[in-house]
């Protein structure tokens, strides 16, 4: 299998730690993936979609405090994610009306 290859080459790949877990989750393995999640958020914990998956392994695992606790850490990254978008998409807006003013004021 090419993800236990690509971990195994360079353990500290988060994402490949996430895509493994992913396939374990797909395939109904919860026991397996929770520790590949658990390897992914060690490695990387602003990994939003981790804690999202990792959350979900859980209530099929029947553990629900943990399940809560990782949707909570989801819901704070993913609010931090969009309150970013928000400011990238004002500067962006900022930065087009300044050159508009600008070519504007040109002769």
């Amino acid at each position: 299998m090419l993800l236990k290859r690509s971990i195994a080459l360079d353990p500290s790949l988060a994402e490949a730690h996430l895509q493994l877990a992913n396939l374990y989750s797909d395939q109904k393995r919860y026991s397996e993936a929770v520790p590949e999640y658990l390897e992914a958020r060690k490695l990387n914990p602003d990994l939003a979609d981790v804690h999202y998956r990792l959350a979900q392994a859980y209530v099929r695992l029947e553990e629900k405090d943990k399940a809560q606790s990782e949707f909570e850490v989801y819901r704070e990254l993913r609010a931090e994610h969009l309150s970013d978008l928000d400011k990238q998409r004002a500067e962006i807006r900022q930065f087009v009306y300044s050159e508009q003013q600008a070519n504007e004021a040109k002769p």
